[in-house]
């Protein structure tokens, strides 16, 4: 059976859909029979691993091929608010996808199957540019007479020659001729990359109407019909929900809306809720239609509220009574907090600490100052630590971290399933003398687990309109605005000075305990340099482009130091620079193995995030790249970090910039002065006031 291959343009609100669109290929179809190329502009980590998942339970093939660098040659329909640049990125299809690639079928996301699509597959092209559906008779006929041509075809589905659509440069024509089009008509354009495809696609092949069925009135009976029975091969293969309402949307009557949610609930996606199910399209959708004009703007009135306030459509109870249990532990608080007088006083030598930290890595780096400072100050003391797995390896690698303990975020983050994990429950058998929530900021999370812990003295910051959860606290802390804005370490060590603790010299973050990993490959006996591109802020991406272009300037300039590319996974956007030489693959590690790996390197180039904490305390001198302002709050309490800082556009740091930095820092071992640079080196930020002098000197 020949392989199929199968294209995709989708944004990442549209992966829901098109993994629905994935399984009912599966259904219809043999493992491993279709490699599909879904091309975006930016996928999350959370939706890396969806897509890795829906490949295992589908036995597809998912590329990935990130096409974001490219929008410039769309430009003037980014312009139109109304479209999305992804609608022109089949037009770039016979430049990413392979060479060697002869015919490829591209499908729309809003499109399920209802069967086999091989004799589509098979279908004779000849010299024909692409296959394709005529549209809707009505359409067809009016936007036909308008373009000048013989026919015109739905482009949801496309069964298309890469060699005719190469040799007649297809592509490059469409994307010349969309400006024109909007310009000159922008009125009657409707959909700007159907028409160029319309008018220079061709010839054409037009196929039967069960390639692409549009919900047109007869073929919506025709639907109704086939979906109250077994599947007939007459029935229609390809299903296009072309009209407004799509099945992931409230109030949709599409025959075919059952089987979008019973494909979609196979899927890593299963948990998405329908849009658009709010109070007021419910009470408009059982209200008579003679009476909707009456109830209208009460309706719209009632989603304006929930719209600010509420996420998912099952908060529509939750939520409010979530608000009279607020609203009643601010009456609870003020009324007990009058009664109720701040006693005792923080432990003169406390001998064991627990530490409460939940959130990344970053944010657990940040607390290891304030770990050491206690360990200088009471070096009889136990130092522990409440963690997630995800980041309690960070914890491991620090020698005054003396335990840490492991719950599961699902836990933490759950009022009632807390309390039952055998951990939680042995903590709160265990005596400590001091419970620091180090967050920094007020959760309430993490107050009821201190209000959970037997201890002689609890210290947190408290909520900004009382809470019931503030009594938990023996030292209940508020920070001043000055403080709220200075960097995470002061906030940290206010927030533990607050609670009657002294504290030394907070000490650049570092690790001082070794595993045994592989180093980093050097075959030349120099030390690598580590280029890890991934981050979670668009803000932050530095385009494709520009690491490219820096890879090659690193490969003249310091030839002796090879360069290599960590990426989070296999999924990653920037996977593509393995494929332009110069840099070879890091392999992928565990938390504790990729802490060594960056310790034996030379060097480390980063978007801000993870990495960019993590290296500095690994003893890598690092070079953080970010497009948002973390100079005063986040940048690497580490004089090894050097931060290059452009607020809005990141694209004001060059190659060149980031070029002249590393070969400073390699040959001579300094970091340079300039334009777009901070680093604790230079300037350490603004100490808030609150602080005690001797917090802002370093060990």
């Amino acid at each position: 059976m020949a392989d199929l291959h199968i294209a995709c343009c989708a944004t990442e609100g549209y992966l829901p859909h098109f993994a629905a669109l994935v399984a009912s290929y599966a259904r219809f179809h043999s493992p491993l029979s279709a490699t599909i190329w879904l091309l975006h502009d930016g996928i999350s980590e959370l939706n890396k691993g969806r897509l890795a998942r829906l490949e295992d339970s589908t036995g597809t093939r998912i590329v990935p091929i990130y096409v974001c660098d490219m929008q410039g040659e769309i430009a003037p329909l980014a312009a139109q608010q109304q479209y999305h640049p992804s609608v022109c990125y089949r037009l770039l299809l016979d430049r990413v996808l392979p060479p060697e690639l002869l015919r490829v079928l591209y499908l729309d996301v809003d499109i399920v199957l209802n069967g086999s699509l091989l004799e589509l597959w098979e279908t004779d092209l000849d010299a024909a540019v692409l296959a394709a559906v005529s549209d809707a008779p009505a359409v067809a006929r009016s936007r036909a007479a308008l373009l000048g041509t013989s026919g015109y075809f739905n482009s949801g589905v496309l069964l298309i020659n890469l060699v005719a659509w190469r040799r007649e440069n297809v592509g490059a024509r469409c994307l010349s001729e969309l400006p024109r089009l909007l310009a000159d008509s922008p009125s009657h354009v409707r959909f700007p990359d159907q028409d160029v495809l319309n008018m220079f696609a061709r010839p054409a092949v037009f196929l039967d109407k069960k390639w692409n069925l549009l919900p047109t009135p007869e073929a919506m009976q025709q639907l109704r019909v086939a979906s109250r029975r077994p599947p007939l091969a007459q029935d229609p293969i390809v299903i296009h929900f072309a009209a407004r309402k799509k099945p992931w949307m409230y109030g949709c009557r599409h025959p075919f809306t059952q089987h979008y949610w019973h494909f979609l609930r196979t899927t890593p996606w299963a948990e998405m809720p329908v849009q658009g199910r709010t109070p007021g399209n419910v009470m408009l959708r059982y209200t008579p239609k003679k009476l909707r004009p009456l109830v209208t703007g009460t309706a719209a009135r009632i989603d304006a509220y929930y719209r600010q306030r509420i996420a998912r459509p099952a908060d529509w109870i939750k939520q409010p009574a979530q608000d009279i249990l607020r609203l009643a532990s601010r009456v609870c608080y003020r009324a007990l907090s009058g009664l109720r007088r701040q006693s005792g006083k923080c432990p003169t030598n406390p001998t064991r600490f627990l530490l409460i930290r939940r959130n990344r890595l970053g944010d657990a780096i940040c607390i290891l100052p304030l770990a050491h400072a206690l360990k200088q100050t009471y070096p009889l003391a136990k130092i522990e630590v409440l963690a997630t797995p995800y980041n309690a390896d960070i914890f491991r690698l620090a020698s005054h971290i003396d335990r840490v303990w492991e719950v599961p975020e699902k836990y933490l983050g759950n009022r009632l399933m807390l309390y039952w994990h055998p951990v939680v429950r042995a903590l709160r058998q265990s005596k400590f003398d001091v419970v620091v929530n180090a967050s920094a900021a007020y959760s309430s999370h993490a107050a009821r687990l201190s209000g959970w812990m037997k201890a002689r003295w609890k210290i947190g910051v408290v909520s900004s309109v009382g809470s019931i959860h503030d009594l938990n606290y023996n030292a209940a802390v508020r920070l001043d605005h000055e403080t709220l804005e200075s960097h995470q370490i002061y906030r940290i060590a206010a927030v533990a000075q607050a609670g009657g603790l002294r504290l030394g010299a907070l000490p650049w973050v570092a690790f001082d305990r070794t595993y045994s990993a592989e180093r980093a490959p050097a075959s030349s006996g120099r030390l690598p340099i580590i280029i890890c591109p991934d981050v979670n802020r668009k803000e932050s991406a530095w385009p494709v482009e520009y690491y490219q272009k820096l890879i090659a300037l690193l490969s003249g300039s310091l030839p002796s130091h090879p360069v290599y590319l960590a990426t989070v996974d296999r999924l990653s956007p920037y996977r593509i620079l393995l494929e332009s030489g110069g840099v070879m693959d890091a392999g992928h590690h565990g938390l504790i193995d990729f802490a060594h790996f960056l310790s034996s390197s030379g060097l480390v180039i980063c978007a801000e995030g993870g990495v960019s904490h993590l290296a500095p305390a690994a003893g890598t001198p690092t070079i953080v790249l970010s497009g948002k302002t973390i100079s005063g709050t986040w940048v690497p309490w580490s004089p090894l970090a050097l931060l290059l800082e452009s607020p809005g556009d990141i694209g004001k740091v060059t190659p060149e910039m980031v070029l002249r930095q590393a070969f400073s820092r390699v040959e001579t071992g300094r970091w340079l002065t300039g334009e777009f640079v901070h680093s604790v080196a230079f300037t350490l930020p603004p100490r808030p006031r609150c602080l005690a002098p001797d917090h802002s000197g370093n060990a």
